[in-house]
């Protein structure tokens, strides 16, 4: 044997792939291990049997074919998908190369096959066919042209195209002229290696019409797109109708999400920016996923079950629930689910409204404490404020409106008060006026209206109104809200477009008659003096660049909010840094944020900025719009500014009364909820131990029924004094409602520290008290759980340790506390 000859037997031997050497008759020589584990026969049961004995009959006459024609020197080696019959029965599919081995003379002498067992991927293979054609998505399969391979049957049922024609033409003739730059764009993207999930575009049915598709897309390692499409015209028509909803839905303090039942998962397909808000999670994250996410590990409550049970049924269902916003924090999310159907009944989406119930306010006693000071911020606020209550039983009122209601409605409060529908809306108005009330209310959103009011003279003057619902009870709801004057801001445009119209008129007749070009360029002027006057006489900002990006009109309002004398001829850039008015974009980099952006054809609304320059805190609020030629062209952009200082100032009074119990002065639940976990951060940082006592004040009930509520409250009231008084500046007293005080002790070296706060709580609890009709012997009890360093308990633990040391104390006979594992009285 000679070397070559001895490499090949080692090779023969030992290689992981099957090898074989066959007879020219067809008989099996030899086999490796490798081919034997691969057909299940013995070397000495394969030396018995011929290739034709073990191969699957359909395949043996295309095998037998190209074996001839080795044998007979047409070809040197040939190579085949075939099934092996295994010696149990079943069928094996190899990849077989057989290569004629010839002796010195060269004539042939035996055969060398090689067999790569393929099976599993054949049974992918069939199961991706039996997928492809039983798939009730539209799948296709697309090489480096721009015609598809492959289609299945469902591209005929949505679209009416045969599949032939559908393969047979460039695809892009199938897509609507409109969508065709986006459709390239995202398909170069996807071949760039960038799967593709949620794009949608139009394409063209049979009959004429069009049917919007939503595309999933990504690339193979052989090139091709596997490309899956569904058919969501209802869907779009829905989103459509929706849209103009949307500045609603965003501007809606209540967060709003969109399902789509009818896809896989019942994915969710929109969220306004309060969802964001309130979940923390971005809408780029939300999109596409089903809702169990805000979940987590929580999926064992009640209420879900009655929420699945319903949306099954297709039944409006309001829950309550326990969900986990992007950072982990648990927040209870009160959610109404309501089916939105097409006109023949079928289901086409849900519509979810979450409101964050640990945050409800809890102020109205502290409101009216304050009331005074908030009447005099009212008065320097450009804009009528106003409270209105919508009750179930269809009755509608204000609660209350501000002193600016004569100036605005020419209509005194007390008129309105008694009769809401005396609001002087014009008539041409009135219709869109009820239908928004009637939204918000239905929505429990915001609601938004701008139209006009008709004054006594006759008058017509322009309000812009919004609210949020601030209060929801059994009865009905209550709304909150400011109605501004922008009539100034209405007749500055309409007459800046009139004086445009004008302007192009009159160039139009200066061509037919050149002899009036004096007269023309005198009246031209005058109107160019009298819109100066009106854009300098206004109180709201003005400003106007070109289309290259150049500010070429700043009005007085403009100049003092932005405090550059003329910013004329400035790029928008220059003016934002100038005035302070800017954004930051993602590099880091500073942006003017009204004209630039609609100069690229998108309007602005209601953007709010901080004023950066300003010696003391200043916001503004931009609107900003494209001018477009006659031809729909934009030549230039205008942007309104307004300052919202004011308005942000009672915005976050508002949002301070919310913070703190109105009876006690005790910070409430919300505000104990963010001490606790901010006191748990610093514990775990500097490995210290934290205390949590909850207090029930003993046998209040009696208290009440005894001495009244007004008694009732003035142990309230003394019960928070004395444990202020005799806890460390540094720890927390909090009253979460009723007779239930928290307090937060931070610092402890351990837990016995807390007992010996909790002794002097007891004993201060102790102490007489007079009432109006008597005196009284009050008592607490006190529970306290405790976070060591090390234990890993969270507050959810820390809080089920505090009321079962609570529920101790109380058997123990009360007037007395108990730390958990700790039986003290």
């Amino acid at each position: 044997m000679t070397e070559q000859e001895d490499l090949f037997m080692q090779a023969f031997r030992f290689t992981s792939m099957g090898m074989a050497l066959v007879a020219l008759d067809g008989r099996w020589i030899d086999a490796n291990e490798a081919f034997i584990r691969l057909v299940g026969y013995t070397r000495m049961e394969l030396r018995e049997l011929t290739f034709q004995d073990i191969t699957h009959p359909d395949d043996l006459a295309a095998d037998a074919h190209l074996a001839s024609q080795m044998g007979n020197g047409l070809i040197p080696s040939y190579r085949i998908d075939k099934r092996y019959l295994h010696r149990s029965g079943y069928p094996v599919w190899v990849s077989m190369t057989a290569s004629m081995v010839r002796d010195r003379g060269g004539d042939p002498d035996f055969v060398v096959v090689h067999a790569d067992d393929i099976s599993a991927r054949m049974r992918a293979e069939a199961d991706r066919d039996a997928f492809f054609d039983l798939s009730p998505d539209m799948l296709v399969i697309q090489g480096p042209s721009d015609r598809f391979e492959r289609v299945n049957d469902r591209w005929t049922a949505v679209l009416g195209w045969s599949s032939q024609e559908l393969t047979s033409r460039p695809f892009l003739d199938f897509v609507h002229p409109d969508d065709h730059a986006r459709t390239m764009a995202e398909a170069h993207a996807t071949g760039r290696g960038q799967p593709l999930k949620g794009f949608r575009n139009r394409y063209r049915h049979k009959d004429g019409d069009y049917v919007w598709l939503e595309w999933s897309t990504r690339v193979v390692g052989n090139g091709r797109l596997y490309c899956a499409a569904r058919d969501v015209t209802a869907q779009q028509q829905v989103l459509e109708r929706l849209h103009v909803q949307g500045d609603a839905l965003r501007a809606a303090s209540n967060g709003v999400v969109i399902i789509d039942p009818n896809a896989a998962g019942s994915p969710i397909i929109y969220c306004n920016p309060a969802f964001e808000r309130i979940t923390g999670y971005s809408q780029a994250e939300v999109l596409g996923r089903n809702c169990a996410f805000l979940h987590r590990n929580d999926k064992s409550q009640e209420q879900l079950q009655r929420l699945s049970e319903a949306m099954a049924a297709g039944r409006e269902c309001q829950v309550v629930l326990r969900n986990y916003r992007r950072n982990g924090e648990l927040f209870i999310n009160e959610l109404l689910m309501a089916p939105v159907r097409d006109k023949a009944g079928g289901l086409l989406n849900y519509v979810g409204i979450l409101e964050d119930i640990t945050e409800r306010v809890k102020a109205q006693d502290e409101l009216r404490h304050r009331e005074l000071h908030l009447q005099q911020i009212m008065k320097r606020v450009p804009a009528l404020i106003f409270q209105w209550h919508a009750r179930h039983d269809g009755r509608q009122g204000f609660n209350y409106i501000s002193e600016r209601c004569r100036d605005m409605f020419g209509v005194p409060a007390n008129a309105l008060m008694a009769d809401w529908s005396r609001v002087p809306i014009h008539p041409e108005d009135m219709t869109c006026f009820t239908d928004s009330i009637a939204l918000a209310i239905a929505d429990r959103s915001d609601w938004y209206f701008e139209g006009r009011l008709l004054c006594s003279d006759g008058g017509i003057r322009w309000i812009k109104a919004t609210s949020s619902p601030t209060e929801m009870t059994a009865d009905g709801l209550t709304f909150t809200g400011i109605v501004l004057d922008v009539t100034a801001e209405r007749q500055a445009l309409e007459h800046h477009r009139a004086h445009e119209s004008r302007i192009r008129q009159a160039v139009e007749s200066a061509n037919e008659a050149f002899s009036t070009r004096r007269d023309l360029e005198r009246k031209l002027e005058q109107e160019r003096r009298l819109l100066n006057t009106i854009l300098e006489t206004i109180d709201v900002g003005v400003k106007v660049c070109d289309a290259d990006g150049l500010i070429v009109l700043v009005n007085r309002a403009a100049r003092e909010l932005s405090g550059i004398a003329d910013g004329r001829g400035m790029a928008l850039a220059e003016w934002a840094e100038a005035s302070g008015m800017y954004g930051v974009n993602e590099a880091g980099e500073k942006k003017e944020m009204g004209l630039s952006q609609a100069l690229q054809g998108s309007p602005v609304r209601n953007l709010e900025l901080e004023v950066k320059h300003a010696p003391e805190a200043r916001h503004v609020s931009v609107n900003a719009k494209p001018l477009l030629d006659g031809s729909g062209a934009v030549y230039g952009a205008v942007a309104v500014l307004s300052d919202v200082t004011e308005l942000k100032a009672v915005e976050r009074q508002l949002t301070l009364l919310a913070r703190h119990d109105t009876l006690t002065g005790l910070p409430n639940r919300r505000h104990f909820d963010e001490k606790l976990a901010e006191g748990m951060v610093r514990a775990a940082r500097s490995g210290q131990t934290l205390a949590l006592m909850v207090i029930d004040v003993d046998y209040f009930k009696q208290i009440n029924d005894t001495h009244g509520h007004a008694g009732g409250d003035a142990v309230l009231r003394e019960t928070a004094i004395r444990l202020k008084r005799h806890v460390r500046a540094t720890d927390t007293v909090a009253r979460l409602g009723g007779d239930e005080f928290v307090v937060i002790l931070e610092g402890l070296h351990s837990g016995e520290e807390a007992d010996v706060i909790a002794a002097k709580l007891i004993d201060a609890g102790r102490q007489p008290l007079m009432l109006q009709d008597g005196g009284v012997v009050p008592s607490i009890s006190i529970g306290i759980g405790v976070a060591a360093p090390g234990t890993g308990k969270d507050r959810d633990a820390l809080m089920l340790d505090a009321d079962k040391a609570l529920y101790e104390a109380k058997r123990a006979g009360r007037d007395c506390f108990r730390r958990m594992n700790l039986n003290i009285g």
